[in-house]
């Protein structure tokens, strides 16, 4: 068994699609509309009508997939929970990264918010060594960046 796709239903896909690309280097491979019948039998919803972008990360390993429904309209998450880290449910995404601090600097530019700046994992816990940090993605995603390796301890 292998995970195929996380869904991830957004807001506005335009600027999911610009913080994925642009942020984490994700590749769009395909943008479609979907409303056909099989929507409706599928979801339940009298009319569907929505937008969807296929991401995929450079290894081919993972596809994130941007949904913004136009019929129903989808709908905010309005909870103050939403980046909170403790909260019932799916709480992040976790993206293994080359360079962490390169990705973070970036996208602090950017304007990204942080839960936490990149930090290292002590090596009784992960031998081979991590750094990882939380980011805040649009409509209320956690990211979390991971790097390997033990050359991350030798500063």
């Amino acid at each position: 068994m292998k995970i195929d796709h996380i869904n991830i239903v957004v807001t506005d896909i335009k600027k999911s699609e610009k913080f994925y690309v642009e942020v984490l280097n994700l590749v769009k491979s395909k943008e479609m509309h979907l409303n056909a019948p099989w929507m409706k039998e599928l979801t339940g919803f009298k009319q569907p009508n929505a937008k969807c972008i296929f991401l995929e990360t450079s290894s081919q390993n993972c596809r994130i997939e941007l949904l913004e429904y136009i019929s129903p309209k989808t709908k905010k998450n309005n909870s103050y929970l939403s980046y909170s880290l403790n909260t019932e449910g799916i709480r992040h995404i976790a993206f293994e990264i080359d360079d962490i601090f390169k990705i973070y600097y970036n996208a602090i530019q950017y304007g990204v918010e942080f839960i936490s700046k990149p930090i290292l994992v002590p090596l009784n816990i992960i031998p081979e060594g991590k750094a990882l940090c939380y980011m805040k993605a649009p409509d209320g995603v956690i990211l979390e960046l991971a790097q390997y390796g033990k050359e991350l301890y030798n500063d």
